[in-house]
């Protein structure tokens, strides 16, 4: 008995000591885009997606980018829908074992900016998203906002744009806002 004890503690032993192998950032973000805000990034402004919203962006290119940023909150104040719905499901657990990647409660993911011209509804994420493309395709530089409350888990994202060296915050309708404006 004692040597079966022994032999099992040395298996034991050698295979936590096998070193992992480990889930490149590239390998990660391609597993959980549509969950992760930062691997979204890449996937959602590409040029590929950027051009899926060409139909719309067009008709809403400002004389600068503040006009621009304005035209989009317009437009998505008219066009789109809170998907209440969807906001209320539980957010998404990604866990990673090694090289591999489960996503649990997959039902709030994030829309790329093209289904949410199409399903005319998203939450939070789906809208800074479709926000950015629009920006993006009338050669706006914005930039994505991720908004944590103190003592609370639940967050919040929106797009912003730089006018003039103050940010605003473009949150699904009209008007803009600075973001020190909260704070007073």
């Amino acid at each position: 008995m004692r040597w079966s004890v022994i032999l099992i503690a040395s298996l034991l032993a050698l295979c936590t000591s096998l070193p992992a192998e480990e889930l490149s950032r590239e390998e990660y973000c391609s597993k959980v885009w549509r969950y992760d805000y930062e691997c979204a990034l890449d996937y959602l402004l590409s040029d590929a997606e950027v051009q899926k919203v060409a139909n719309v962006a067009e008709k809403l290119k400002g004389e600068n980018c503040k006009d621009t940023a304005w035209k989009i909150l317009e437009w998505e104040d008219e066009n789109l829908e809170y998907d209440f719905e969807k906001a209320n499901l539980p957010p998404p657990q990604i866990v990673v074992k090694g090289r591999d990647v489960e996503v649990y409660d997959s039902g709030r993911y994030i829309q790329t900016p093209s289904e949410t011209i199409l399903k005319g509804k998203g939450i939070c994420t789906d809208y800074a998203f479709l926000t950015l493309a629009l920006l993006e395709y009338n050669s706006c530089k914005g930039y994505l906002v991720n908004v944590t409350f103190e003592n609370d888990e639940i967050g919040h994202v929106a797009a912003a744009i730089l006018v003039n060296g103050t940010y605003f915050i473009l949150d699904q309708h009209l008007p803009p806002f600075r973001p020190g404006r909260l704070l007073h």
